[in-house]
């Protein structure tokens, strides 16, 4: 599976919050065609662009007998940080 937004998620969410919405530099991708990519190596390929679309695209890349690519178009991503910087939680 490949989560694709088209962009260094994590750099360019951090440029955005540190310095706005129009101070980013380095940080929107220009990919590949991930269906010919994948077809140049052989590779079976899936894209899905909603909850709908990706359960059929999973279940038939699992049943496939060889390597595969699901690609999922993605929006930005939200920070992580938040949530893997809670405190231990400890007792019960």
């Amino acid at each position: 599976m490949l989560f694709n937004n088209n962009a260094y998620g994590n750099v360019r969410r951090i440029q955005k919050e540190r310095f706005g919405e129009d101070r980013t530099i380095a940080s929107t991708l220009q990919n590949p065609d991930m269906s010919k990519l994948a077809d140049a190596f052989g590779v079976k390929y899936w894209h899905a662009d909603s909850p709908e679309s990706l359960k059929p695209a999973l279940g038939a890349s699992i049943d496939h007998d060889g390597p595969c690519l699901v690609e999922v178009s993605v929006d930005a991503m939200p920070n992580p940080w938040p949530f893997l910087r809670l405190p231990r939680v400890r007792g019960n």
